[in-house]
């Protein structure tokens, strides 16, 4: 994260740009991840929730829509995106 603000009626916060894509665009591109691709996503996104839960805090919108791949050839750096829903 490298800055944040707010206004009268949203948060921001501006990070470093993410040019892999959604993972749900990368799931239709290949159709299936192999089992180390899909391991290392899933660690990366249960580490994420389980940080987020030990705060208390619940997403509660988790699909590959809002999970932004670092770089389309590594899956190792994931961001976990809109908490417009979070608790």
């Amino acid at each position: 994260m490298f800055e944040y603000f707010e206004d009268e009626k949203r948060f921001y916060i501006i990070q470093s740009l993410s040019q892999g894509g959604e993972l749900f665009e990368e799931m239709q591109k290949r159709g299936k991840f192999n089992e180390r691709d899909a391991a290392v996503i899933l660690k990366q996104i249960l580490s994420c929730l389980n940080y987020c839960h030990e705060m208390g805090v619940a997403h509660r919108d988790i699909k590959p829509e809002n999970i932004l791949l670092e770089d389309a050839k590594r899956y190792d750096q994931i961001k976990v995106i809109d908490w417009g829903t979070a608790a």
